[in-house]
């Protein structure tokens, strides 16, 4: 997802029961100030994308925990149905979460990753398992401009390898 997507999910957007969020809207930033538009950055930015179980898992316990964040402060809270929000319940403005995401990651020691390359680092993945389109928002043939280098340095490194690959059988995706 794109970073302003993320920042635009609503708990209305989200059913946990069957593990599926559904992308509609965008929270962007003009002139330093986020605003949320109820539309994506491109036709193909409309989608729903199915959750694995941990994540699902990750989301109910962090519903509950800002469950007793707005009980703990009443009328205070602004309860706007995010799902990524401040303690008060406010807008995350996207380029602070960006900021403090690359905080962690130097702390972490990793080597330093901005909050966007998560996305193209799913592209890659998604694509090496066969997953072309349609999760990302993005046409084929974007996906395939950016991301076909990485795979390809993938799919060169596993050739030949029978362990686990993107491959629906473990070996390498064919092309």
């Amino acid at each position: 997802m794109r970073r302003g997507e993320v920042f635009g999910i609503r708990w209305g957007d989200v059913d946990l029961d069957e593990g599926r969020v559904t992308v509609r809207r965008q929270l962007r930033t003009v002139r330093h100030v986020p605003e949320l538009v109820e539309v994506t950055k491109s036709s193909a930015g409309r989608r729903t994308i199915d959750l694995d179980d941990e994540t699902v898992a990750v989301l109910r316990s962090h519903r509950a925990a800002q469950g007793r964040e707005k009980l703990a402060l009443g009328g205070s809270y602004d309860d706007a149905d995010r799902v990524f929000a401040g303690i008060d319940g406010s807008e995350v403005h996207p380029a602070s979460a960006a900021k403090v995401f690359e905080r962690r990651v130097a702390r972490s020691g990793l080597p330093r990753i901005r909050f966007h390359d998560l996305r193209h680092t799913h592209a890659v993945h998604l694509i090496a398992a066969g997953v072309r389109e349609g999760r990302l928002g993005a046409a084929r043939s974007q996906l395939d401009d950016v991301h076909d280098g990485p795979v390809r340095a993938l799919d060169a490194e596993h050739s030949g390898w029978g362990g686990v690959g993107g491959g629906r059988d473990g070996g390498p995706v064919a092309r």
